[in-house]
């Protein structure tokens, strides 16, 4: 694995995407496990994990008609992203994990840190876009500011989530989203930005009702 070129947001290209290239990219946006049925192994997530499993299957038949390769750009946070990076890793389709700043496993839990760092070990390529960010605890940091200070460390969190959000869409041939029709959310805001600023085709999947739709500009 190695660490791969710095990307900062909107419209910066990692590998440009022409008709003839041979590799189709997914990226996978999602939510993490308290909208997935929690952290511990339940029906929803499984659910969620062989509708992945069923469609990227379905997506490396296609690739292999067309003489493609197949790859995943995986966000690696807990929930829908590393559900979608070990499933990639099961089926032997190459991901490069985006992380949205250095660090991101600061605040989890010594399991999740564990299969964080064997998952991230597995990724062909890894960038951050937002390396310079301070990972200490947001709760901490804010504690420290006045009520505009707040305003304004929240809205730069935002942000960074955001700058990670676009990168995703900018550099993918086809967004995956496993969205709950909530209007909020990083999942929420990826999907919004794809449909106004991108032409990427959208299949958005409801690990709830079931429901999937593909959604074209």
């Amino acid at each position: 694995m190695k660490r791969s070129t710095l990307i900062t947001g909107a419209n910066n290209v990692l590998t440009p995407i022409t008709p003839e290239s041979k590799t189709i990219t997914i990226a996978v946006t999602g939510h993490r496990p308290p909208r997935l049925g929690g952290y511990e192994r339940n029906f929803i997530a499984e659910r969620t994990r062989d509708w992945l499993e069923c469609w990227m299957t379905r997506a490396m038949e296609r690739a292999d008609a067309l003489d493609k390769e197949l790859r995943l750009l995986c966000g690696m946070a807990q929930g829908t992203d590393q559900i979608a990076a070990w499933t990639a890793v099961e089926l032997g389709i190459e991901f490069d994990a985006y992380l949205p700043y250095d660090n991101m496993s600061h605040k989890w839990s010594a399991r999740a840190k564990e299969e964080f760092s064997e998952l991230l070990s597995m990724a062909d390529t890894w960038v951050s876009t937002a390396p310079e960010y301070e990972t200490i605890s947001l709760d901490e940091r804010m504690s420290r500011l006045t009520t505009e200070g707040r305003r304004l460390e929240y809205k730069e969190a935002v942000n960074h989530l955001q700058c990670h959000n676009e990168a995703l869409v900018d550099n993918c041939d086809v967004l995956i989203g496993v969205y709950d029709e909530r209007s909020n959310g990083k999942t929420y805001n990826c999907l919004k930005y794809a449909r106004q600023h991108s032409t990427v085709p959208v299949v958005w999947h409801n690990p709830h009702s079931m429901r999937t739709r593909r959604l074209n500009r």
